[in-house]
């Protein structure tokens, strides 16, 4: 795994943009049948996080949602 940062990387200001991918389940909240579905194939998530060149640490705002069976 190459985990260099090269030049056409950089966005603008010597900040970068790491991306991620994943296929797995999508929560639909108000879903009358399961609200866990599984992501099609083909389909995905993505999410970016943009940093400064000497950034040490990044705070990702996670949520857990939490349901009761009725």
């Amino acid at each position: 795994m190459n985990c260099t940062i090269e030049g056409g990387d950089k966005i603008q200001y010597d900040s970068y943009k790491l991306g991620y991918l994943y296929r797995g389940y999508s929560l639909e909240h108000q879903s009358s049948g399961k609200p866990l579905q599984i992501i099609e194939e083909g389909s995905y998530f993505g999410y970016d996080i943009q940093f400064l060149e000497n950034t040490n640490i990044v705070f990702i705002d996670w949520k857990l949602i939490q349901y009761e069976e009725k």
